[in-house]
């Protein structure tokens, strides 16, 4: 992760003296340099902000998509077999409803980070079938 977040950070700091030069010069910058610096500095952000969480709160946010599936064991070791049937059954509502909508999104920003959580929802609904052995429940 720290890696991965200074790697971010070199990116980012590569390219902004670029756009820094370009906006002085009122010259139009190309989509591609604008997309790789704002992905490069939302990745070191993201990163900071699980190093940061990590650091006060001793366990994983899970925003960063290599933890998020451990921030869901970290979870389901909480429940009981009742909780993870419980949350099971609404996981599976959630991914009912949600992949009805998603089918009706337009491309974009959002519908990728719909689509994104709606994944999410069903790792943890397979992991919890798995864990907790609710495939006949």
């Amino acid at each position: 992760m720290v890696a991965d977040k200074i790697t971010a950070f070199r990116k980012f700091e590569k390219i902004h003296p670029e756009l820094q030069a370009k906006a002085r010069k009122q010259e139009n910058v190309s989509f591609e340099i604008l997309e790789k610096a704002v992905k490069s500095f939302e990745m070191n952000r993201l990163i900071f902000e699980e190093l940061d969480y990590y650091e006060e709160h001793k366990e994983v946010l899970g925003n960063h998509p290599k933890l998020r599936k451990l921030k869901m064991m970290q979870d389901s070791k909480l429940y009981d077999r009742f909780q993870a049937l419980n949350r099971r059954n609404n996981l599976r509502t959630y991914i009912s409803r949600d992949t009805k909508a998603l089918k009706k999104m337009k491309l974009g920003k959002e519908k990728d980070a719909f689509a994104y959580t709606l994944q999410g929802f069903i790792e943890e609904r397979n992991y919890l079938e798995e864990n907790f052995k609710l495939n006949g429940e």
